[in-house]
């Protein structure tokens, strides 16, 4: 689980100190790497600034892993090293910089997606042993995934007192946010995250140990964590709730009904209805003043969704 410090979410720039952090690394583990990471923070730093656009600062990342071949680093996966340590310093950016800054981020990833060249002048395959181009994002999702496995009640656990949780779940919706954000770009094809985070979070209800940290990680994973979550699930709402909706009105998302579920459905739309019912109990009765405002905010989100689609709400 990576570890993130948040700048002030309220800003509209990023201060410099937080791109002369990221040149001071002393964690890179060979000189060539090094050299990479100067090169990719001073490039990001000029693009933050607006001196380059979206497409040359895409070029301007790729082009040192484009030209150069795999450093032989000593482990089975060399070939992906440079590349995860560029994902690293994006994905950085995207959860630490204010919110602001996350549409130029995301531009930024798409550009990159068409950027020339093979990684490692070829030398890196895929599966099929055919090289690896940037259309992809190579090994993206993987480093995500790598940052953002723990679930809630993982992290709540680890939190020795309540100042480190407020940052741990400020952290994690923040997080959310952004890959929520990532999905609705495509940066992330899977169609099916957005589904999957609602139906955990709105279909099961909370039990009396969720209020504990679990002993270990196995038990902490299926708790329900409603101050993270429900904030969380807002900003899925809001960004991935349309296209989500139709896809439930039209009944076009495969295996929606495939999903590990206390509660059954007859058609894939009924799942909205539920969901809306369930966020405005909480936004009336949830425990804390943070989780009622972020399940009525969800609410809204959702109304606006329906309401655009000009089908009427049921109940």
């Amino acid at each position: 689980m990576a570890q993130y410090t948040l700048l002030d979410q309220t800003s509209r720039s990023v201060p410099e100190i937080w791109f002369e952090e990221h040149l001071s690394r002393s964690d890179l583990e060979h000189e060539s790497l090094k050299s990479f990471s100067d090169s990719e923070v001073t490039q990001l730093k000029s693009y933050h600034r607006g001196e380059a656009s979206a497409d040359e600062a895409a070029c301007a990342l790729t082009r040192p892993i484009t030209n150069s071949s795999i450093y032989p680093l000593g482990g089975y996966s060399d070939h992906s090293r440079a590349l995860s340590q560029l994902w690293g310093l994006l994905i950085d950016a995207l959860i630490e910089w204010p919110p602001g800054q996350t549409p130029s981020l995301i531009a930024l990833l798409l550009a990159i997606k068409e950027a020339p060249g093979h990684i490692h002048a070829g030398e890196a395959t895929d599966d099929e042993e055919k090289p690896l181009s940037w259309s992809n994002l190579p090994y993206f999702d993987r480093v995500w995934s790598d940052n953002h496995w723990m679930s809630p009640g993982q992290i709540t656990r680890r939190c020795p007192d309540a100042a480190t949780r407020e940052l741990a779940r400020n952290v994690y919706i923040k997080q959310q946010d952004v890959e929520a954000q990532l999905v609705a770009a495509q940066v992330f094809a899977e169609g099916t995250r957005a589904l999957r985070y609602l139906v955990k979070t709105f279909e099961r209800e909370p039990q009396p140990d969720d209020n504990l940290d679990a002993a270990d990680d196995s038990l902490a994973d299926s708790q329900i964590k409603l101050d993270f979550q429900i904030p969380a699930a807002a900003q899925w709402v809001k960004h991935c709730g349309q296209e989500l909706y139709v896809s439930l009105l039209n009944n076009e998302m495969e295996g929606w009904d495939e999903l590990p579920s206390p509660v059954s459905f007859d058609k894939p739309v009924e799942r909205w209805s539920f969901w809306e019912k369930r966020l405005f109990a909480i936004s009336r009765n949830g425990l804390d003043e943070t989780t009622r405002e972020a399940a009525e905010l969800a609410v809204g989100y959702m109304k606006a969704v329906t309401d655009a689609s000009g089908v009427k709400r049921s109940g």
